[in-house]
């Protein structure tokens, strides 16, 4: 299974959207009860933890330290702790 092969590229963007629809419903819940501040559209902020995920997930194979490991997940997640509306 390539990654140009036609099937297994419809099987990866399926699992994607899958993934993606159901932290966007995780993040728009927390949006309305309260737990997440973030006015940004949960479906955005869904987007950029789901393709940030897999970096992660490369940096941890490289070996890269706990130290840096925790910062960008902090930062990735820190999108969903600012109040303030999206820029533009």
């Amino acid at each position: 299974m390539a990654p140009h092969d036609p099937n297994v590229a419809a099987k990866v963007e399926a699992t994607f959207a899958t993934i993606e629809e159901m932290v966007t419903r995780t993040i728009a819940w927390g949006q309305v009860e309260g737990t997440i501040p973030s006015p940004r559209d949960a479906g955005q902020l869904a987007r950029l933890i789901v393709v940030a995920y897999p970096g992660v997930q490369v940096m941890i194979r490289a070996g890269a330290s706990k130290e840096r490991i925790e910062t960008a997940i902090d930062v990735i997640l820190g999108v969903l702790d600012d109040p303030r509306p999206a820029l533009g």
